[in-house]
């Protein structure tokens, strides 16, 4: 981990680093903007994200996207005591950091896109209630099909997340559980209800959320040993965690005002639920089904991936799109 830390510090000094930043949120305005002047569904959006995405670099960091075809996937699972069968979401945004082909950090958040209409945006309740919730589920169709009772852990409370898509090519992120908030069981959300919605934290449930692992994740020695990790390496400064979105990385943003937020969090890592940390699972069917990704996405070859004992050599069987950045640590 110490050589994460170093690498993360080069990049939080080198201007070069925001400037490549800022290029990729231009391509990202770009092409949402001529999606929306051709006026195209969330499908075509997506798509087009997936490809503004692809085969940009700086230095250590590489962005990668792909556009998994194929039939939508179902799940079935109970929305409090009634059964129902809802799509888990069209895209999936990913974060890993290696060094040599060793995981040092993996992240996954499923996003269910919406584009809006009149101002605000349509909301499936159902579908909500199982991406801020994750109860056990079910296959009904797609890569899911066959398998019964899986349990998806989200302890970041960002694992589940919305892309609120708005002309003219604008989108606002927010994991699922602050989308919960900001609807009050309506079957719409709009920018009213989010500006009265108080956001302090990147966190919805009230406490601080800078680190990636400030919920349990470890023994505390383990603990106390990364902390002495960082201390070496950054001094008694806040580091590189502090500040959220305005500089931290590795922190876990669970919203962003616009596609300058999101960009910048998701290339610094700050986006979705820990899966892997120091080549340790962490969270095994959700690091299973983000390995599934990206393999199908043509990005086996990041890393060492360990062996997959839910999937196995399975192909994706759904679609989704897939955007991954990455950050090889020297």
């Amino acid at each position: 981990m110490r050589r994460l830390f170093r690498q993360i510090q080069q990049l939080r000094r080198d201007s070069g680093f925001a400037v490549f930043q800022n290029s990729v949120v231009h391509d990202f305005y770009d092409t949402l903007g001529q999606g929306y002047s051709k006026n195209e569904n969330e499908v075509a959006l997506v798509e087009r994200m997936v490809n503004a995405a692809k085969g940009k670099s700086y230095g250590p960091v590489s962005l990668h996207g792909s556009m998994l075809h194929g039939s939508r996937s179902y799940v079935e699972f109970n929305h409090r005591d009634q059964p129902v069968t809802r799509e888990l979401g069209d895209m999936a945004i990913i974060a890993i950091a290696t060094s040599g082909g060793e995981r040092l950090l993996q992240k996954i958040t499923i996003v269910q896109n919406k584009k809006a209409s009149s101002k605000s945006w349509g909301l499936d309740q159902e579908q909500l209630f199982m991406l801020k919730n994750f109860p056990p589920f079910s296959g009904n169709r797609g890569i899911f099909r066959g398998r019964r009772d899986l349990t998806f852990v989200d302890t970041s409370g960002c694992l589940g997340s919305y892309g609120l898509l708005a002309a003219p090519g604008e989108m606002l992120f927010a994991s699922a559980q602050l989308v919960t908030e900001f609807s009050s069981a309506k079957k719409s959300v709009s920018l009213r209800d989010i500006g009265s919605f108080r956001v302090n934290v990147p966190s919805s449930n009230g406490t601080s959320m800078a680190f990636p692992w400030s919920h349990p994740r470890f023994h505390p020695k383990e603990w106390i040993f990364l902390m002495e990790e960082c201390l070496d390496v950054f001094g008694p400064s806040p580091g590189p965690f502090h500040g959220g979105s305005a500089s931290g990385f590795l922190g876990n943003e669970c919203f962003s005002r616009d596609l300058y937020d999101l960009i910048r969090s998701w290339t610094r890592l700050s986006v979705g639920e820990p899966t892997c940390v120091s080549d340790q699972v962490i969270n095994s069917t959700v690091d299973a089904f983000s390995n599934l990704l990206l393999r199908n996405a043509g990005l086996g070859k990041l890393a060492m991936f360990p062996p997959d004992e839910l999937f196995g050599n399975q192909e994706f069987d759904g679609q989704m799109g897939v955007v991954a950045v990455h950050l090889e640590v020297e």
